[in-house]
Parts: structure tokens; sequence; C-alpha cells
């Protein structure tokens, strides 16, 4: 079946996001010309985790999930991506930048994902509430420890503990077991998660204000605070944003405006690494010393342009494709097994 445009736009988005955070120029004043340019910190990486689990429903039956030996052949196609995926992250994280680099902890997230395929929306939801729960409890129980890059600390320390953003990935799954092309599910997602998110923030920045301070570590909704507050607002906010973009991408000209975006998101792997490699290249001061956001458009428009002309021309992206070779060769996806296999 076709793919989900929303979700390869709700991606490109998350890619765009990224380039802000990395190489954007944002002010310190929310509502300055650049300033509200920081919505993109700590959102685009949890929308990634969000749609990391969207992609494992759809991969492993959508809204029905596979069962028998389609489930263990997509097990096994799970565990080649968590491994190829896993020792990237680390060659890219061997370049040196100052980039926080998440596909080591995605690795271990798909890994995690394993026990989960069968289950419906609601368990998955409740285990999503545990890991947001408890999760930042064990983060901070880890002391600040910096283990971030060995396998067993991207459990609980780092940019991405493990603990806690499992709760995006669960959250993912149970709205990829969801009917996604249906219209009271993508009103269902864009409210519920503004509601989310309206919650999560509101309850955080109102704690916050009032709570003892040795627990404003608990109650934080800073990026990357991965406090329950912080998880809960990012996820309303992947949420709503995934629903309205699936709402937009019904009409045939949003599709035809947005087909860049799309195009790029469907080749994100290869556009993560390729920021890496860019960034290495031309060295820290693409991070720290950015004083307009010159750099911040040429990426957007190089990414923008040169995904779309490869999607035209050539389909999948190349590490796209090298990692849909592996996973086949591993395990053939049987005819059942999702509407779409990211």
């Amino acid at each position: 079946m076709k793919r989900l445009v929303g979700i390869d736009v709700a991606r490109g988005l998350a890619v765009l996001g990224m380039f802000t955070a990395h190489v954007g120029a944002i002010g310190d004043d929310f509502w300055s010309g650049t300033g509200w340019l920081t919505v993109a910190n700590g959102r685009s990486s949890t929308m990634f985790a969000l749609l990391a689990g969207i992609s494992i429903a759809l991969m492993s039956g959508g809204q029905h999930a596979v069962a028998g030996q389609a489930r263990r052949q997509v097990r096994l196609r799970l565990v080649v991506r968590a491994v190829v995926v896993f020792f990237l992250g680390y060659a890219l994280f061997a370049l040196d930048t100052p980039i926080a680099v998440i596909l080591p902890a995605y690795g271990v997230m798909f890994a995690a994902a394993l026990p989960f395929l069968g289950a419906r929306p609601g368990p998955l939801v409740a285990a999503a509430g545990a890991f947001a729960i408890a999760g930042p409890v064990v983060v901070q129980a880890a002391g600040g420890r910096d283990w971030s890059m060995m396998p067993l600390g991207l459990l609980a320390t780092g940019a991405y503990p493990v603990v806690v953003w499992m709760a995006y990935v669960l959250t993912g799954l149970a709205v990829g077991r969801l009917a996604l092309r249906t219209r009271e599910t993508q009103v269902m997602l864009l409210t519920g998660g503004a509601g989310l998110a309206l919650l999560g923030y509101g309850v955080g920045a109102f704690l916050g204000q009032v709570a003892p301070p040795r627990l404003a570590s608990y109650l934080s909704i800073a990026p990357h605070a991965d406090t329950t507050p912080e998880v809960l607002g990012n996820l309303g906010v992947a949420m709503a944003l995934v629903g309205l973009l699936l709402l937009l991408t019904e009409s045939r000209a949003v599709r035809f405006v947005l087909a860049p975006v799309a195009a790029t998101g469907a080749m994100a792997l290869t556009v993560y690494t390729a920021q890496i490699v860019a960034v290495a290249a031309m060295g820290p001061a693409v991070i720290y010393a950015q004083t307009t956001n010159g750099t911040l458009i040429a990426f957007t428009l190089v990414t923008l342009v040169g995904c779309t002309l490869w999607v035209h021309l050539f389909g999948r992206g190349p590490l796209e494709r090298g990692l849909r070779a592996l996973t086949e060769a591993a395990a053939p996806l049987p005819a059942v097994a999702g509407e779409v296999v990211r």
C-alpha cells in the first residue's frame, strides 16, 4: 500500500528542526525574529522517537499486528536495524562533532521495542506512561554520571536516556496501531495531543514555581530535562503535529506543496548522517559561532532540493536502500506484514 505522506512530512519537519537546533542562531527572546526557533530544541529528536515507534508499528502490521512466523521475521528485521543503526551511530560519534548523536540510543530503543510488537494500543500507552513516570526517577538516580556513549550508559544517561525515551517509542507504536488513514483518528491525535501538551507543560510550569527546590529537577520543562512534565508536553506536541499533517496531506494540493519536506523525511537516515559528516568537515564553529541563520538556510535549501531530486530520480535514499537490503536478506518481509516498510 502507498506511504502515509503525513508521516514522511512529520519526519521531514523533524529533520529541519534538527538543523535549527544544531546550526541555527536562536535569539534569547522568544518573541524576537529568531527566538521562536527555540521550539525545535528538544522536540525534533522526540518527534523522531515517536515516529520510530509509528514506523515499527507499520512494518509489523499497522492496525493489526502480525503474529506467528510473520512476527518472528519482523523481529529479526528489527534486530538487524537496531544493530546497523547502533554501530552507524558510534561511527558518527567517532567524528567528534559537538552534536549528541542519537543513533546508538535509537538502536537500543529498537531492540527494547521487540517485546511489545504484539501489544494493543491500551497496554502500549500504559507501558509508555510507566516509562514517563519511572524513567525520570532512574535518570535522576544515575546522578549525571557521564556514561552516555557506553552501551549500558545509554539506558539512563546522556541526552537520550532509553528509560525515558521509550515513552516516545511506545506511544508511537500505539499510534501506529490505530487507523491512521481515518479522519476520526487524525482529529483525535490533533486534539488529544494538544490537550496533553497543555497538561504537561502547564503542570510543569506551575508546579515548578511552587514546589520545593529539591523537587524542581523533577518538574522542569526545559528541553532535554527528561522529566515527566516535559515528556508529556513533548508527546502532546508530536502527536498533535502528526494528526495535523495526516489531516492536511489528505489534500492533493498540500501534498504537492509539501513534497520536498516529505522527500526529506523519506531519507531521514541519510540526511542525518550527511549532516554529521558536514559538521565534522566544517568544524565546531558551525555549531558554536552562528550569528545569523545563513548556514541554517543553506542546510535547509540544499537538503530540500537534493532530497526532492534524489527521490524523483532514484527512489529511496542510499542508506535507506542499504538498510532495506540488509533487513530483507536477513528476513524477507511477509506480504501481510503491514502497510508500509520504513
